[in-house]
C-alpha cells in the first residue's frame, strides 16, 4: 500500500511538472487563453450593465442660465415643426420660426424642416430599438393667439426621442438641458418678443434627483441580476469554457499520438494520469478564476459572500474540466475534435438547463451530476434569487425566487470532480486498451484466473502459447474479410540476452511483439511472463515501438525523467539512475538538453532506445529500432544492446540478416501470417538450415573487352562443377563472382580450393574468398 502511494505521488509529480514545461513551452498562447482572456472577459460581463443604458450622475446640482438653442443645435439632426393653425395667429407660427432661426447658420437653416401637419412629425423621426432618431426634436403649433385681447392660452407641443433619459445634474449634460430646455426657451422668448417687443433676460435653472446614485447603482445591478437567471448566465459560463477546449486537446493529443499507451504498458497509473492533468491544467487557469470571481463578487453578487462566489466558481471549473475527460474519451485519435465536441456540448447542455427554469433543487441536482455543465446554471440561478432580494445567500435554504437549494448542488459538483473522470477511464479501457480473447461474458470473467493458463516453463522470461490474432473490419466495412497477421505462434523467451524475431515485412513480428507488450490484445493463445502471470511487474517492461514515441517539447534529460517516474517498480534496477550517461550509452552525449523534436531520426531512434532501457527494465522489447538509420547510428545502437543483454531480457525484431546474426542470441524465424519456421542460435540455424558455403572470385582481366570478359568466370565454373556438381555462380561484376558450393563437406571445400589455386593463371584467378551460410 506505502509502494503505491509513492508510485503515484511520483508519477502524479513528475507528468505535473511535464505538464508545466509544455505548457511553459508556448508561453504567448498560454498566458493569452489561461490568463488575460478570461479575465479581460470577466471584466467585461462586470461592467457590461453599463453599455445598455449608461448610468445617471443624480444628486443636487448648481443653478446656470438655460443653454442658447443656437449653440446646442449644431445641424447635425433635423428640427421638424409643423403649423397646425392655419397659419393664424399673432405672432405667427411662421413667425416665431422666423425668430428662432435668424441667427442659424446656413447648415444649421438646412436642418430646419417643415412638415404639413402636426401627425408628420412621428413619421419624419421614426426612432430605432434604444428610442433614438435622426432628429433634435419635433414642434407642434396647436393654438396660437388670434389678437392681442385674446385670452386662450399658447399651446404648442414639443416632442422628442424617448431615449432622451441621461441625467447628469453636475456636468450639466442631461439630455433635456442640453435639448428639450433650449428649445422651450426660444419658443417662448421669441413668442414674447414678437408680442411684447422687449427683450427679456435668460432664466436659471437648478437640476436636481430625488434619486442618489447608490439607489441608482443598485437598480441596475439588480437589473442585471434578472437578466442573468433568465438568459446572460450563458454568457458567464463561456468565461470558463476554455480549459473544456484546452484540456480534452492535450490528454487526448497524448493518445493520438500513442503516448498514452505506452506509458499505461509500461507502469503509469490511471489516476496518476488523470489527476496530473487535471491538477496542471486547471492550476494554470486558476489565477484567472480567481480574478474573476472576486471581480464578479464586487459588480454583480454583492450581496453574496466572497468565499461562497468563489466556491462555486472554482468547484464549476473543475467539475468542468473532469467531465470533459469523459467526453473527449471517443475521440482518441483527433484532439481537435475532442476539444471542439466537448465545448459544443457542455454548451448545449447549459442551454438545457437553462430551459429547464423551473426545476426543483432534487431535479436540478440530479441533471447536475449527469449534465455537470448544468452545475453552474442552477447554481446561479439560485444565488440570483437570494441577490434579487439583496439578501445574502444561503446555501441551506432555498432561494426566494426559484426555491432551489444551493448545497445540494454543490455536493452534486463535488461528486462529479471524482465521478467523470472514473467514468472516463473506464469508458478509455474498452475502447483502447488490449482485450484477452473471450468467447463470452463468462468467459470473460473468468479469464483472470490462473488455472486456465499454462505452465510456465522454468528459466523463460516470456511464454508465448499457440498466439493467434486476427484483424475484424470495422462495422462500416463489413464487406471486408477478416486479416489474420498471427496464425498459431508458440515461443519460449529466455531471461537473458538477445531474442530475436526475424522475418520479412507482414510475417507478424511487431504484431507479436505489441501483444506480448500489451498494447494489442489477441484472439487466440496466451503470453505468460516469469512466475506465470499475464503481466509482468509494473515499471519492469521498457518498449521500445517502431514509430518514435517521444514528448517533442522535452529535452533528452526530461524525457528519461519523465519516462522513469513512469516506470518507477520496487524490481527494476539502478535506482539511483544517472540519465546523463545513459543518454552518453546511447550516443545521445551531446544533445542532452536539446528538445526531442530538434534530433535527427536516428538520434530520436536512440531517444526511444534510452527511454527503453531507463528504469533498469528487466524486459524491453524493440521493435525494429534501426530501420532508416545510418551505419553510425546502426553500430552504436547495437554497442548500447549488447551492453545490457546479461543484465535484461531483449526481444529484438528485424528483418536484416546481418543484425540478427550479430546481436541474437537466439533467433524466431516468422513467416506470414506469424507462423514460426525455424528456432534456435545463429550457429545452429546457420548449421541445420544454411546452404552451405560460398567462394567469391575475384578475376585478373585487364585485358579483356565488355563482350568477352564472361568467359573467364563461367570456365572457372566448369571447373568446379566437376569437383562440385551442384555448384551454381552469381556476378557481382564482370571481374567478381561467386560459386555457390551448395554444400557443407570441408572436404569438398578443400577439394575446390586446391583446384582454383592450381589454374590460378590458366583462368586469371587474383584473388578468392571462403563465405560461410548466413
Amino acid at each position: 500500500m506505502a509502494f503505491a502511494g509513492s508510485l503515484f505521488l511520483r508519477q502524479f509529480t513528475a507528468l505535473c511538472w511535464k505538464n508545466w514545461i509544455v505548457l511553459c513551452k508556448h508561453p504567448l498562447l498560454n498566458i493569452l487563453r489561461c490568463l488575460l482572456l478570461p479575465i479581460g472577459y470577466g471584466i467585461f460581463l462586470s461592467v457590461a450593465q453599463t453599455f445598455l443604458l449608461k448610468p445617471n450622475n443624480y444628486g443636487f446640482g448648481s443653478p446656470i442660465s438655460v443653454y442658447n438653442l443656437q449653440n446646442q443645435f449644431d445641424g447635425s439632426l433635423a428640427l421638424v415643426w409643423a403649423d397646425g393653425t392655419n397659419g393664424t395667429g399673432t405672432p405667427s407660427a411662421e413667425q416665431i420660426m422666423a425668430r428662432i432661426t435668424s441667427n442659424f447658420t446656413p447648415n444649421q437653416l438646412q436642418a430646419v424642416k417643415q412638415v404639413a401637419t402636426p401627425a408628420d412629425i412621428p413619421p419624419q423621426c421614426p426612432q430605432n430599438f434604444d428610442l433614438s432618431s435622426q432628429c433634435f426634436a419635433g414642434i407642434a403649433f396647436n393654438y396660437l393667439p388670434m389678437n392681442a385681447t385674446d385670452t386662450i392660452p399658447i399651446n404648442y407641443t414639443i416632442s422628442a426621442d424617448g431615449g432622451l433619459l441621461y441625467i447628469n445634474v453636475y456636468s450639466h449634460t442631461s439630455d433635456f438641458e442640453t435639448r428639450i430646455l433650449p428649445l422651450q426657451w426660444a419658443l417662448d422668448q421669441a413668442i414674447i418678443e414678437l408680442r411684447s417687443g422687449q427683450g427679456v433676460p435668460t432664466p436659471m435653472e437648478w437640476p436636481y434627483s430625488q434619486e442618489t446614485n447608490q439607489q441608482q447603482a443598485t437598480s441596475m445591478r439588480l437589473s442585471y441580476i434578472r437578466g442573468i437567471r433568465n438568459l446572460l448566465v450563458i454568457a458567464l459560463f463561456i468565461c470558463y469554457i476554455g480549459i473544456a477546449y484546452h484540456l480534452p486537446g492535450a490528454f487526448t493529443g497524448e493518445r493520438a499520438n500513442l503516448l498514452t499507451s505506452h506509458m499505461k504498458a509500461m507502469g503509469l497509473l490511471d489516476t496518476a494520469r488523470i489527476a496530473s492533468w487535471l491538477i496542471s491544467i486547471s492550476l494554470a487557469y486558476l489565477p484567472a478564476w480567481v480574478v474573476v470571481s472576486i471581480v464578479w463578487h464586487y459588480r454583480i453578487f454583492s450581496a453574496t459572500n466572497v468565499g461562497l462566489v468563489l466556491v462555486v466558481h472554482l468547484l464549476f471549473g473543475l467539475s468542468f474540466a473532469s467531465w470533459s475527460f469523459f467526453v473527449a474519451a471517443p475521440f482518441g485519435k483527433s484532439p481537435q475534435l475532442a476539444a471542439v465536441a466537448t465545448t459544443f456540448l457542455g454548451i448545449i447542455f447549459a442551454i438545457l438547463a437553462l430551459i429547464f427554469s423551473r426545476a426543483s433543487t432534487t431535479a436540478a441536482t440530479i441533471f447536475t451530476i449527469i449534465f455537470p455543465p448544468g452545475y453552474y446554471i442552477f447554481a446561479i440561478r439560485a444565488i440570483c434569487g437570494w441577490e434579487n432580494h439583496q439578501i445574502p445567500t444561503n446555501i441551506l435554504k432555498p432561494d426566494p425566487d426559484n426555491n432551489l437549494t444551493l448545497l445540494p448542488l454543490i455536493i452534486a459538483a463535488i461528486v462529479d470532480v471524482f465521478l467523470w473522470p472514473y467514468i472516463g477511464v473506464l469508458l478509455e479501457r474498452w475502447l483502447y486498451d488490449a482485450k484477452e480473447p473471450s468467447a463470452g461474458f463468462w468467459s470473460f470473467c473468468r479469464r483472470q484466473k490462473k488455472a486456465d493458463l499454462p505452465p510456465h516453463p522454468d528459466g523463460v522470461a516470456i511464454s508465448v502459447k499457440n498466439l493467434g490474432k486476427t484483424f475484424s473490419p470495422s462495422i462500416f466495412h463489413r464487406e471486408k474479410r477478416p486479416v489474420t497477421a498471427i496464425a498459431d505462434l508458440s515461443i519460449n523467451i529466455p531471461k537473458s540476452g538477445i531474442f530475436v524475431l526475424l522475418g520479412s515485412n507482414g510475417a507478424g513480428k511487431s504484431t507479436a511483439l505489441s501483444i506480448i507488450g500489451n498494447l494489442l490484445g489477441r484472439s487466440t493463445g496466451t503470453v505468460t511472463f516469469e512466475g506465470g502471470v499475464t503481466r509482468p511487474p509494473r515499471g519492469t517492461l521498457g518498449i521500445v515501438p517502431q514509430k518514435n514515441v517521444i514528448f517533442p517539447e522535452l529535452s533528452c534529460y526530461q524525457t528519461l525523467r519523465v519516462w522513469r517516474a513512469v516506470k518507477h517498480s520496487a524490481q527494476s534496477i539502478n535506482e539511483d539512475e544517472d540519465y546523463e550517461q545513459l543518454l552518453r550509452d546511447c550516443d545521445l552525449g551531446k544533445k542532452i538538453h536539446a528538445n526531442a523534436s530538434t534530433l535527427s531520426g536516428g538520434q530520436k531512434r536512440k531517444l526511444q532506445l534510452a527511454i527503453g532501457l531507463v528504469g533498469g527494465s528487466k524486459i524491453v522489447l524493440v521493435d525494429e529500432c534501426t530501420s532508416g538509420v545510418d551505419p553510425l547510428s546502426r553500430r552504436a545502437l547495437w554497442r548500447t544492446l549488447t551492453s545490457v543483454r546479461l543484465d535484461r531480457t531483449i526481444v529484438f525484431t528485424t528483418h536484416f540478416l546481418d543484425e540478427a546474426d550479430l546481436l541474437a542470441d537466439n533467433i524466431a524465424i516468422l513467416a506470414a501470417p506469424g507462423k514460426l519456421v525455424a528456432e534456435g542460435t545463429p550457429v545452429a540455424l546457420k548449421s541445420n538450415l544454411g546452404q552451405g558455403y560460398s567462394v567469391q572470385v575475384l578475376f585478373d582481366l585487364p585485358g579483356l573487352t565488355e563482350k568477352d570478359s564472361p568467359n573467364a568466370p563461367l570456365e572457372t565454373l566448369d571447373r568446379i562443377r566437376k569437383v562440385c556438381p551442384q555448384c551454381s555462380m552469381s556476378l557481382s561484376s564482370p571481374s567478381q563472382a561467386s560459386y555457390h558450393l551448395k554444400s557443407k563437406d570441408s572436404m569438398v571445400v578443400e577439394n575446390v580450393l586446391q583446384l582454383l589455386d592450381k589454374e590460378r593463371n590458366a583462368l586469371h584467378i587474383a584473388s578468392y574468398d571462403v563465405l560461410g551460410t548466413s
